[in-house]
């Protein structure tokens, strides 16, 4: 089969080639159409709006009418649906219907209608009590019902601009959103002090009772009367303020409240030099033990007085002089300094050139002078004032009755002795039965060492014990042998309960075995391995939204430790999950969900230990169907 076909062929020279479609052997020739009147032919063509102008003639015949397939081209201004808007492109115009009398254009609930305008072309809108943001319509002066009853959001223009008296307009606003508002009181004055940017405020009577004034010169009861709390302003270099001003009071860092104190006329008494207030101590301030008149009786029991401190210095530069007050001087051990004196006001230390810090006893004659006869020196001998340290006796000593000696009479010691003398027994090394005295032995005699008891009697012992190896070593051991069956009291191993984390020793250091408050050993990895509940894993979680949500519940003083972690996303669409560390908390683990089946697997050792007590939540970055959470993991200290 072939297309085309020659005429007019010559000799030798193939002829004119025309266009044709050879179909079941018959050629049928290819026909380009033009258009145009007489004397002009101009080629169909829809790329350049040639197109082939066709006039139909009568109507088509009532009925159903088949015309075959029309390709009906895209009129100007149509477009697809959420397609983007360009620059240049056209659109229909569309026409309303003018209706003053807002008559029905349509005959039944369902029909298209054209758009109803008024006389101005504007299209007519009835605001139905139904809108999509809550049937916010009410009537003026209508009830109420809290959690029931709608409304409609107010939105506020930025603006400085006023409206016209009986305008309406938009709700003032700042560019913080925050709504304009004028107090006004109930015949509708402003409440507003527009010169200082405040609301004025008039306290009325009884305002009081909520502490918030009182009646100047009023009574006070206490317990009842309510106050009102005050604050004050920390400034070291306060402005002063006019007199007759109000001000805040002034305090310091420490909240303490700074106060200027005055007496009656006025007149400070404080001691700015000092730092110091000024007290003048006035007559009957004895009886609070602060002070007692010069020369004034003292009456045991009742009497006030004032308790005195002393000053430690042990290098006084200067003494007072006569007349002169001064602090009382003490030792680094609080003694007080005292120097002794008799009753006519003799000094009563020695002054026969002996070293300081003696003290001399004196004896007083009948003429009334005194001569020193003994004295203590600092190393504690006594000193006997007559040259030669020694005690003269005049005339005889008679002595009445016995003078016990205290020494033990000759003779061979034996135990069971009632009544030693009391050198005796400490000479002898004697002990006490609780009936007599015995002798204290000893081993052998080479030794001397002291003989505890030589029988099987177990000896209670008070106190610390020195045991001393020598030269060897002590050997511990238990009653029991490995692999023996356990007989008495075996020495164990014991570890220290704690329900927190121990702090942590330096390098090296020897440490306490860790239990819990049961005594189980606590081991980091794999603990405890409990069946699976709220505080042991694994645990599967479903989320789907993108609302944070727990998958571990935290417990108080204790910590969540994850030894494994994964994720899956059953949902076509791709989606993240973050791991937080407690509700609210640092993202520490973060991973992209791919759909249909994606996710992971993440083993952690050491496990994963969140901070105590908190949560373990999982977030979606966008909402899915199904992303399945499972977590391995335990509570522990």
């Amino acid at each position: 089969m072939a297309d085309n076909f020659q005429v007019n062929a010559v000799s030798g020279t193939p002829g004119d080639t025309f266009a044709a479609d050879e179909i079941s052997a018959v050629k049928h020739p290819r026909v380009k159409v033009q258009w145009g009147p007489d004397g002009t032919a101009t080629d169909a063509d829809d790329a350049t709006n040639s197109r082939l102008p066709v006039k139909v003639g009568d109507a088509l015949p009532a009925g159903t009418n088949n015309i075959g397939d029309v390709d009906v081209l895209t009129s100007p201004g149509t477009f697809a649906e959420d397609s983007a808007h360009a620059s240049g492109n056209t659109g229909q115009f569309i026409l309303g219907v003018r209706n003053d009398a807002l008559a029905g254009l349509t005959s039944t609930d369902g029909d298209y209608s054209p758009v109803s305008v008024d006389n101005t072309g504007a299209v007519r809108v009835i605001i139905q009590d139904d809108l999509s943001i809550g049937s916010g319509i009410a009537t003026d002066d209508s009830a109420f019902t809290a959690g029931v009853s709608t409304g409609n959001p107010l939105m506020g223009f930025a603006t400085s601009d006023a409206v016209d008296a009986g305008d309406v307009g938009v709700v003032a606003m700042t560019t913080t959103r925050a709504m304009h508002v004028t107090l006004r009181d109930s015949v509708g004055d402003s409440a507003m002090d527009d010169t200082n940017n405040a609301v004025r405020v008039n306290i009325v009577a009884g305002a009081g009772s909520g502490g918030t004034a009182a009646t100047d010169n009023s009574v006070f009861t206490g317990g009842t009367t309510s106050v009102t709390p005050i604050g004050a302003i920390f400034d070291t270099t306060p402005p002063t303020i006019t007199d007759g001003n109000v001000g805040a009071p002034r305090m310091n860092a420490n909240r303490d409240l700074r106060f200027h104190a005055v007496d009656g006329a006025g007149d400070s008494i404080t001691d700015d030099a000092n730092n110091a207030i000024r007290v003048n101590i006035v007559a009957g301030a004895g009886s609070g033990g602060t002070a007692i008149a010069d020369e004034a009786a003292f009456t045991e029991g009742s009497t006030s007085f004032t308790p005195v401190g002393g000053v430690l210095n042990d290098t006084i530069a200067s003494d007072p002089t006569e007349d002169q007050g001064a602090a009382f001087r003490i030792t680094a051990k609080r003694a007080l300094h005292v120097n002794l004196r008799s009753n006519g006001g003799a000094d009563l230390t020695v002054t026969d050139g002996s070293a300081a810090g003696t003290i001399g006893l004196h004896a007083l004659g009948t003429d009334g002078t005194n001569a020193q006869i003994i004295s203590t020196n600092t190393t504690g001998h006594v000193n006997i004032a007559d040259g030669g340290n020694s005690i003269t006796v005049d005339g005889s000593v008679s002595i009445t009755g016995s003078v016990d000696t205290e020494l033990p009479a000759a003779a061979a010691l034996a135990d069971n002795t009632a009544n030693p003398t009391v050198p005796g027994v400490g000479a002898f090394l004697m002990a006490f039965d609780g009936t007599n005295w015995d002798r204290v032995q000893t081993g052998a005699a080479a030794t001397g060492a002291l003989k505890v008891d030589g029988s099987a009697v177990t000896q209670p012992i008070s106190g610390t014990v020195t045991a001393n190896a020598g030269t060897g070593t002590f050997a511990v051991g238990g009653v029991a042998a490995h692999d023996a069956a356990v007989s008495g009291n075996p020495v164990r191993i014991a570890g220290k309960a704690n329900q927190n984390e121990p702090t942590a020793v330096a390098d090296g250091d020897t440490t306490d075995i860790w239990t819990d408050q049961q005594g189980r050993l606590v081991v980091v990895q794999g603990f405890p391995a409990n069946v699976a509940s709220s505080t042991h894993g694994p645990n599967t979680t479903t989320i789907s939204s993108t609302t944070e949500t727990t998958v571990a519940t935290g417990v108080a003083s204790n910590s969540i430790h994850v030894t494994e972690l994964s994720c899956s996303n059953t949902s076509a669409t791709i989606t993240r999950v973050d791991l937080r560390d407690g509700t609210a908390g640092t993202i520490r683990w973060s991973m992209a969900l791919a759909a249909s089946g994606g996710g992971f697997v993440q083993r952690f050792s050491p496990p994963w230990k969140l901070t105590a007590a908190n949560n373990l939540t999982a977030q979606l970055s966008a909402a899915v169907t199904d992303v399945r959470v499972n977590v391995h993991f335990f509570i522990a200290p």
